[in-house]
């Protein structure tokens, strides 16, 4: 069995999931669909429908340990933090091993410093890892799900701006589990 590293970027205009066990892996995005307007019953069904998608594929796949986008606390909304409690709330069922990583920590690993704009952080997944992704949505699940497999030492930090990176969001010392006791996932 291997183990199954989950990478999400959450977003109510379209959360990214990037998962594997570090030869194979996918992304997939769930879009959000548009606002169902200000009131708070109305944006609660919203949130529950983008749950009722991502909730069910994380649960299929089994991912041992999750790495999550957090708030980007300049341009984070009320909306933000809503379905990142319920995010948060549900993921708890899917696997108590849950991180969150910083934007700037995120940046940090892929680009080498803790500041860049999207097209920046794309030129750098393409450079470090031969991706490129059709929204900025992927490319940062896929750069969490990248940290993970560093964090996990399924894959190796190739220098030490990701090793900083992956030290601040799980310590020193790199998670490890017991590859026979997590299942596999069907990709």
């Amino acid at each position: 069995m291997s183990q199954i590293i989950c990478g999400i970027d959450p977003s109510v205009t379209g959360t990214a999931i990037a998962i594997g066990n570090g030869k194979r892996w996918s992304v997939t995005r769930f879009p959000g669909g548009d606002s169902d307007g200000k009131a708070i019953p109305a944006r609660f069904g919203r949130y529950e429908k983008i749950l009722a998608e991502i909730i069910p594929h994380l649960e299929a796949l089994k991912p041992a340990v999750i790495f999550l986008e957090d708030y980007a606390y300049g341009s984070a909304t009320s909306y933000t933090f809503e379905f990142g409690a319920m995010l948060r709330w549900h993921l708890i069922d899917v696997t108590q091993a849950i991180h969150c990583v910083a934007p700037s920590t995120l940046k940090k690993f892929a680009i080498g410093k803790g500041a860049g704009d999207k097209e920046v952080m794309a030129d750098a997944i393409n450079r470090e890892w031969g991706q490129v992704f059709p929204t900025s949505d992927h490319a940062d699940a896929f750069a969490l799900y990248r940290l993970g497999l560093c964090a996990c030492g399924l894959a190796p930090m190739a220098n030490q701006a990701q090793r900083e990176a992956v030290e601040k969001v799980v310590g020193k010392e790199l998670l490890s589990f017991a590859p026979a006791d997590v299942a596999g996932a069907p990709f």
